[in-house]
Formats: C-alpha cells, sequence, structure tokens
C-alpha cells in the first residue's frame, strides 16, 4: 500500500481504514471543538456578574464574540449568575455527550 507524504495521501490511508467513519469522527470533533470554545467564552460574562461589572462591559471584553452576550438577551434571560451557571452546565453536558459519541 503507497501513499504520497502530504494530507490528500494521509486522508485516503485513513480513509480506506475506517470509511465513513472518518466523516463523522471529523464532524463530532468540530462539534466538540466549538462547544468547548462556546463554554470557555462564557467565563467572562460569569465573572464580571460576580464582580458586580456592568455587563455591556463584557461585550467590549469579548470583542467579537459579544453575539453570545446579545442571544442570552434575545432568549429573554437576563444576565446574572445562575442563569450563566446554567448555560454553561448545559454547553459542558453537550460537549460531554459529543465526546462520548
Amino acid at each position: 500500500m503507497t501513499f504520497k507524504n502530504n494530507y490528500r495521501g494521509y486522508f485516503g490511508f485513513y480513509y480506506k481504514l475506517t470509511g465513513k467513519r472518518l466523516f463523522v469522527s471529523l464532524f463530532l470533533s468540530i462539534g466538540v471543538s466549538t462547544l468547548d470554545g462556546l463554554s470557555l467564552a462564557m467565563f467572562m460574562p460569569l465573572l464580571e456578574a460576580a464582580g458586580n461589572s456592568s455587563i455591556t462591559n463584557g461585550k467590549k471584553t469579548l470583542g467579537n464574540l459579544h453575539y453570545i452576550i446579545d442571544f442570552i438577551e434575545w432568549m429573554g434571560l437576563s444576565l446574572n449568575i445562575p442563569s450563566i451557571l446554567s448555560i454553561l452546565v448545559v454547553l459542558f453536558v453537550l460537549k460531554g455527550l459529543l465526546r462520548f459519541l
């Protein structure tokens, strides 16, 4: 069995071994990484809510990820410690389920 020393060659080699499970594994890994990044980004509003800082300040510290706070406010949740912690728990549970799969 020959394969080239590039990404296409390696991908072809692993595709022959695993078949379509390679794509499933790839998409699950992308999902786990996305949920991990979102849940870690939620620590900034949590810390600011615990420090009694204004949440509008939190939008500046999140940079381009301020859409997370906008989405939470759009859902009708107030940004306080219990709501942020519950969102963190949901995100980490979803990440764990994807990791388990």
